[in-house]
């Protein structure tokens, strides 16, 4: 399967302009030093060249699987209380786009990096060939880069590979021949043995620190879609979680101990040369588990200390230009690690550069909004524009009668005011009229005009949405 795109159109802002402007906003957010946000733009620049010149249009060119939207880049910060990370994810691409197209742009990615002495391809070189997607390859994804920057020190850069690139059913052995490959012989028995705690083994993810120091870890995510107890078993004897946690963090999350069919939560297990235990951390696909964005905010700032809870807040207000509670998915992993007595938790934030999904659960409110299962991009501004005249619909409505009473109080209240003596007097009891019934007559205006807005949106709207269109004409 291949995709077509171009590169720029006139007229629309490119996945570049969009991304740029999304790590200003978050650096503004977190009060960043100006050189970290100019040093973000420039990682950025660097790992998407040339692709992020495409033009944002209607849909993706290529449907990436980092995003539910197909958008093929997110944006993570990280929170332990002290200070913070600002990290990107992103899948390389060339034209024309295809399965294996992807790992080649990767490959020219690594090559860059290595030339401009920001990684070594030493480690990643010993499993190449062990992920290398096979000719007209159906799988999601084959190769995915990360940068982690920080305000000390240069950026960190991580690839991540799919077991699955072979067939499924030989994750796990790829897996532990890759980290044979790599030295890493104990760790290759330490998460057989995990494994095997598990009836369905879902090795997701294989990722490696591009870099050659002795602390460069090799991290392997495995899923459980099953319970809270199945992602204890797996983090049992990990260097950094205790027992309970996990379901402690699953409940106050995800809201739930278990099944987790939408997404399966996922433990990643990281090694280094040394022989401990592996350090772990929890990933929760928040988004699958919540009704919208609000929620998701809540619940995990309900696990952060009070100055990060606010960083959060701001972090996500940065994010996006739509209220929280009309999409899910902005907010799309959370996890956490414990580390050294402190929680560290990192937020998945999507740039939702062609959908906004709906809220899981649609109030009156929504109603106009949840006929279909994904906004559009394009109306996303239109709907956040429909909702907040229909919460302020439902205002009116609901002080209908008090403000009726106003009015009435206020035809009284002028009704008992003696007749003026002279002109002085007829513009003071004017003025007392005024005073007495102005801020009625302003809700009243602002409301008729709210409403005559609101339709024409909702007509827009409506007509607009091919959803719509096609499920008119089916009928």
């Amino acid at each position: 399967m291949e995709t077509q795109a171009v590169w720029h159109e006139e007229g629309l802002r490119s996945l570049r302009e969009i991304a740029a402007s999304k790590l200003r906003a978050l650096g503004r957010a977190l009060e960043l030093p100006e050189e970290m946000v100019r040093a973000a733009v420039d990682v950025f620049d660097l790992m998407s060249t040339p692709w992020s010149a495409v033009s944002a249009g209607d849909r993706p060119p290529w449907p990436s699987d980092i995003t539910d939207d197909g958008s093929p880049f997110e944006f993570s910060v990280a929170l332990d209380g002290r200070g913070c990370e600002l990290r990107m994810l992103m899948e390389s691409q060339s034209l024309p786009i295809t399965a294996t197209s992807s790992w080649d742009a990767g490959l020219s990615l690594q090559g860059r990096l290595r030339d401009a002495g920001l990684a070594s391809l030493e480690r990643f070189q010993r499993v190449q060939d062990l992920f290398s997607p096979p000719p007209r390859s159906e799988t999601r994804f084959s190769l995915w880069h990360a940068a982690v920057l920080t305000e000390a020190g240069r950026p960190l850069f991580k690839c991540y590979l799919n077991p699955a690139s072979q067939g499924k059913a030989n994750a796990p052995h790829l897996v532990h021949e890759a980290l044979r490959r790599l030295g890493l012989d104990r760790a290759s028995d330490v998460l057989a043995e995990r494994l095997s705690r598990v009836a369905t083994p879902d090795v997701r993810y294989f990722a490696l620190d591009l870099d050659d120091a002795e602390s460069a870890r090799v991290k392997v995510y495995v899923g459980s879609s099953e319970s809270a107890d199945e992602v204890e078993a797996l983090l049992r004897t990990s260097a950094n979680f205790a027992p309970g946690q996990a379901t402690q963090w699953l409940s106050a999350l995800a809201g739930r101990s278990g099944p987790f069919p939408e997404r399966p939560i996922l433990c990643c297990f990281a090694f280094t040369a040394a022989p401990a235990q592996p350090t772990a951390t929890l990933h929760v696909p928040i988004r699958c588990y919540v009704d919208d964005d609000e929620q998701a905010a809540r619940r995990v700032t309900s696990l952060l200390p009070p100055d990060a809870a606010i960083r959060l807040r701001r972090t996500l207000a940065a994010a996006s230009d739509r209220p929280l509670g009309v999409g899910r998915g902005l907010l799309t992993y959370a996890s956490l690690r414990p580390a050294a007595g402190r929680l560290r938790v990192t937020v998945y934030l999507a740039p939702e550069v062609y959908a906004i999904a709906a809220p899981r659960r649609v109030t009156m409110a929504m109603k106009p909004i949840a006929i279909r299962e994904s906004v559009d991009r394009a109306d996303a501004g239109r709907v956040a524009t429909v909702r907040s005249k229909l919460a302020l619909l439902a205002l009116f409505l609901r002080d209908v009668p008090r403000l009726s009473s106003s009015l009435s109080d206020d035809a009284v209240a002028a009704d008992c005011v003696d007749p003026p003596s002279d002109e002085r007097g007829a513009q003071a009891e004017l003025a007392v009229e005024t005073d007495v019934s102005a801020g009625v007559l302003e809700s009243i205006e602002s409301v008729t005009a709210a409403m005559l807005s609101l339709a024409e949106e909702l007509q827009s709207l409506l007509t607009s949405s091919p959803l719509v269109a096609r499920s008119a004409s089916a009928r």
